[in-house]
């Protein structure tokens, strides 16, 4: 990661990423506790992961074989 990247962050988790990020942690973990829950228990988790460290992370790009997987219904519409 780079310095600006890590200065970032540093900021970010301080002014309130930590708070935001264990808030999704917390819902996480209640929607891990149902069977039908578990499918938006795992984005959960995924976003608070995203969301204590979002400088420097990176998103799939919209060439990859999984963005055109998600994109294809919108085309047909």
């Amino acid at each position: 990661m780079e310095p600006v990247s890590i200065l970032l962050n540093v900021l970010w988790i301080l002014f309130g990423g930590a708070v935001m990020a264990f808030g999704w942690l917390v819902a996480a973990i209640i929607m891990a506790i149902t069977i039908i829950g578990l499918p938006w228990a795992r984005a959960a988790f995924n976003i608070a992961v995203y969301t204590l460290l979002p400088f420097g992370s990176r998103a799939f790009g919209a060439t990859s074989s999984r963005a055109r997987a998600i994109s294809a219904p919108a085309r047909w519409a």
